[in-house]
């Protein structure tokens, strides 16, 4: 009878366990400078990184999840995770919404209602602006059908197992 608990624990936390995992997403994204100055125009690009499975509490509603991984090159700079005063990708009803960043020189603010996701930026020397940001996100990962079958095999042996136990 031991034999047969210790079976259906391990099915069972193998079933469990096939989910728990974190999933690190990365999300490229682009601003465009949309404001006049010396910038207007000019693409930069980087790269976020955030665990979709760590969402919290956010501002207005919507949801949280603190970046794990930053790089972005913007006027001639690159800027990594370490540069930002704080960085969270953001979603809000299921639907991701943007970056809620700040660093030294610039922001990013999530879409918000109406709003698109958008960028700043103050070099302090009277050059300043805005930008448009858009996001590439990656395709959303189908789990394997091998491994919930694995984890339903597993289970129905530890259940025969046990039925065969108390049968003798």
């Amino acid at each position: 009878m031991n034999r047969c608990i210790t079976t259906l624990g391990l099915a069972t936390a193998l079933a469990l366990g096939a989910g728990a995992q974190a999933a690190v997403v990365s999300v490229s994204f682009q601003v465009t400078i949309d404001s006049q100055g010396s910038l207007l125009g000019q693409v930069f690009s980087g790269q976020a990184r955030f665990d979709d499975q760590a969402w919290g509490p956010g501002f207005g509603g919507a949801e949280a999840s603190a970046l794990v991984g930053f790089d972005f090159h913007f006027a001639g700079q690159h800027y990594q995770f370490s540069d930002l005063v704080y960085g969270d990708a953001v979603r809000s009803g299921g639907s991701f919404g943007g970056l809620d960043a700040l660093a030294a020189v610039f922001n990013f603010l999530p879409a918000t209602g109406t709003f698109g996701a958008s960028f700043g930026y103050d070099f302090g020397n009277g050059e300043a602006g805005t930008g448009a940001v858009s996001f590439a996100l990656p395709p959303v990962p189908v789990p394997e059908p091998a491994t919930p079958a694995l984890a339903g095999a597993a289970l129905l042996l530890a259940l025969a197992a046990a039925r065969r136990q108390r049968q003798r």
